[in-house]
């Protein structure tokens, strides 16, 4: 079976692999135990790897880098001016919708924590948008303040409003974002 790679995979391949070869080397002069805690981390993860499915490249990220990254994301949505976008729905309920941080950015989407205002209420959730810009996922809700701390969905409170306060952020909020 012949398997076509990109130019850049080829490179991290050859780079990847030739960190652990290294490894190995200095492994054959310093035995085990003299290896630093990240080389044995790069080899643990590197097993790991052989042992899965192997879909993507072999990459190694430290602790470390791992670290800077969330510290990164925090301060970012920390540091966020809020966004505040107001509308009606087609029987005129108001509705108002507001971003409280950096949007977080996944494999396969990208997510804003924000809130929505229906009904003179506030309803915490957040937004999934796609790389096409569309609507992948959507959770807004509160919390009653009762010793069971009951959750309230905000798409089971709005019922056939839902779908329209749906279409409204697509159209309205997700091309301001």
């Amino acid at each position: 079976m012949k398997i076509i790679i990109s130019e850049n995979q080829y490179r991290l391949l050859r780079e990847n692999v030739q960190m652990v070869d290294d490894i190995i080397d200095k492994m054959a002069i310093v035995k085990f135990d003299g290896l630093t805690d990240q080389e044995k981390d790069i080899l643990k993860k590197y097993s790991e790897y052989l042992k899965s499915n192997m879909k993507d490249d072999f990459k190694y990220e430290s602790p470390e880098d791992k670290e800077e990254k969330n510290y990164q994301k925090i301060s970012q949505r920390l540091y966020h001016e809020p966004l505040s976008i107001d509308g009606k729905l087609k029987n005129n309920d108001k509705v108002s919708f507001i971003s409280n941080s950096e949007p977080m950015e996944f494999d396969e989407f990208v997510e804003y924590e924000s809130s929505i205002i229906w009904d003179n209420q506030e309803w915490d959730g957040y937004i999934g948008i796609d790389d096409f810009g569309n609507i992948s996922e959507m959770d807004y809700g509160l919390i009653l303040d009762d010793k069971n701390q009951t959750y309230v969905s905000l798409k089971t409170e709005m019922g056939s409003l839902w779908n329209e306060l749906k279409m409204w952020v697509q159209e309205v909020v997700v091309p301001k974002l």
